[in-house]
């Protein structure tokens, strides 16, 4: 022996022969009879294949990208701050209505889950690609009292499903049918915040109102109450006269700092649920004399029937237990897959062993018979075939699954039952809206005339009072009539606009809409009459 090769003998081992005999059970200073070749040839990966597992990796890296999540449905932190504002220093009864959602943190953040689910459920077409497996290993063993073997191998497999009994295709519309149901219960969560901001919008609104009118009042009575004294004084009216016109003007006080207070809380109210410290501009306008809306209510239940959110909700119901009915059905039926393999191995690349192998597989479940059936053909490179079939059965694996079915069709019966309940409750809904509209109109008249008749009575007193045929407390009580008149009318014309709003939710249209609404299905049925007279 040399001295170089003893040098060698006695030098320590490398980390990779050390890592190899431990594996084998050698003691850390054993060395194997190829320990010098193991050491001196490590494994390499081949180029093409290291590039082909960065590229799976980067690919399944990247899929995240395609849920469709974007800066909108950003987590409330990163959000800007702006969205407590508006643009333009105004505010619409609509934009009070979406800035009370985006205000809503459960809301944002359920919507951003419901993303995330559509977003997988489309990645889920996968499901319809060929799945492919690509697998690399060495396998290097040092024997001691043999040659030492060092293999690698490379292999690929491909399954490809060609018919499944539309398992995955109803499986998909099951789970759509539940993203769809989600999204309708968000929805209807979603517009009951809204609504809640519409509401108090429309309360600060007439709050105000009725606080402006009850001050124009107290200062038709404080002018009245002057025009008294200068009587007072010239001997043309009494004291007690005085004292009573005091008395009615401290009542309206009263009844102003009331007001005051009640468009107060109306205001936090509004700041509260819009996420605002102090409140801009509110553009709606309570209109009393605002139009009256000419939409029946056979025609309203006709639209409540397919736009109405209770009817949404319940449509979606009916299509997720369709989903799972039909799955229930054909659960029993087989699925055929393909399915394809390659193998190679060698001692060093390039490899030197190659084999392949197709085949098909027929797999069946049900209650009462489970199995499979399966054939493969292939060939081991460069002269050997090979054949293989495979049969395996089990009887009786589930016999309380056949109740599966026929409780799906149960279910489905029931959705379907529930869902025209919940159509004619719609109609039902629709029409009683139109109803209390028509009511609120008729009362909204009523007020008008009322408000006519107490105006014509306070300029009666007025005149009478300037002749000196009554008393000026007649006037300031035909003033105080007048101003409860004016009230009377604010609430009626507020209910009005409340029982639009009934309607308008009932058909699923933004608030302060139904107008636009009314005239363009009014101008569909007239383009849909000549259509069908020039049909027949």
């Amino acid at each position: 022996m040399g001295s170089g090769e003893r040098r060698r003998r006695h030098r320590g081992p490398r980390r990779g022969a050390v890592y190899a005999t431990h594996r084998l059970g050698f003691p850390s200073g054993c060395r194997g009879p190829a320990h010098e070749h193991m050491v001196d040839e490590p494994m390499m990966l081949s180029p093409a294949l290291l590039a082909l597992v960065c590229t799976v990796y980067t690919v399944c890296g990247c899929a995240g990208f395609y849920v469709g999540t974007g800066p909108e449905n950003a987590p409330a932190p990163l959000r800007s701050a702006l969205e407590t504002e508006t643009e333009t220093g105004v505010l619409s009864v609509q934009e009070a209505a979406d800035l009370a959602i985006r205000n809503s943190y459960a809301i944002r953040a359920e919507y951003s889950s419901l993303e995330l689910r559509e977003g997988a459920w489309r990645l889920g077409l996968r499901a319809y690609l060929p799945g492919i497996r690509i697998s690399a290993g060495s396998d290097e063993r040092l024997i001691t009292n043999g040659s030492d073997t060092f293999t690698k191998s490379l292999s690929i497999s491909l399954e490809q499903t060609v018919w499944d009994g539309g398992r995955v295709g109803a499986s998909r519309a099951l789970e759509s049918a539940d993203i769809a149901l989600a999204r309708s219960e968000l929805d209807r969560s979603a517009g009951e915040t809204g609504e809640a901001a519409v509401s108090a919008y429309r309360s600060v609104v007439a709050a105000r109102i009725r606080l402006g009118i009850k001050k124009t009042s107290f200062e038709s009575a404080s002018a009245e109450r002057e025009i008294l004294v200068a009587e007072l004084r010239l001997g043309m009216a009494l004291g007690s006269d005085l004292v009573t016109v005091d008395l009615g003007i401290a009542g309206m006080g009263i009844e102003i700092a009331e007001s005051e207070l009640a468009v107060a809380i109306a205001e936090s109210e509004l700041a509260e649920a819009l996420g605002m410290e102090s409140l801009p501009e509110l553009t709606e306008r309570l209109e009393r004399g605002r139009p009256v809306l000419g939409i029946s209510g056979d025609r309203a239940a006709e639209l409540a029937a397919a736009r109405s959110p209770d009817v949404v909700l319940a449509r979606h119901s009916l299509y997720k237990a369709r989903a799972q009915s039909r799955i229930a059905q054909f659960a029993w039926l087989p699925s055929i897959a393909f399915n394809a393999n390659g193998y190679a191995s060698g001692d060093s690349f390039p490899l030197t062993k190659a084999s392949w192998t197709v085949g098909l597989t027929v797999d069946f479940s049900s209650p009462l018979l489970s199995g499979g059936l399966g054939a493969t053909a292939g060939k081991a490179l460069p002269f050997d075939s090979t054949a293989t079939t495979s049969l395996r059965m089990e009887p009786f694996p589930n016999p309380a699954g056949a109740m599966a079915a026929r409780n799906a069709a149960l279910a489905l019966d029931l959705e379907e039952e529930r869902y025209l309940a919940t159509v004619s409750g719609a109609r039902r809904s629709a029409r009683i809206a139109v109803a209390e509209y028509e009511k609120a109109t008729r009362k909204r008249d009523i007020c008008v005339k009322a408000l006519a008749l107490s105006e014509t009575r306070l300029a009666l007193a007025s005149l009478r009072s300037g002749l000196g045929q009554s008393l000026r407390t007649e006037t300031l009580e035909a003033e105080m009539d007048r101003a409860t008149k004016e009230v009377d009318l604010v609430d009626a014309a507020l209910a009005m606009v409340s029982a639009e709003r009934e309607i308008e939710k009932q058909l699923d249209i933004p608030p302060g809409a139904l107008e636009e609404f009314c005239y363009a299905d009014e101008r569909n049925d007239e383009r849909e009459v000549p259509a069908a007279g020039s049909s027949s």
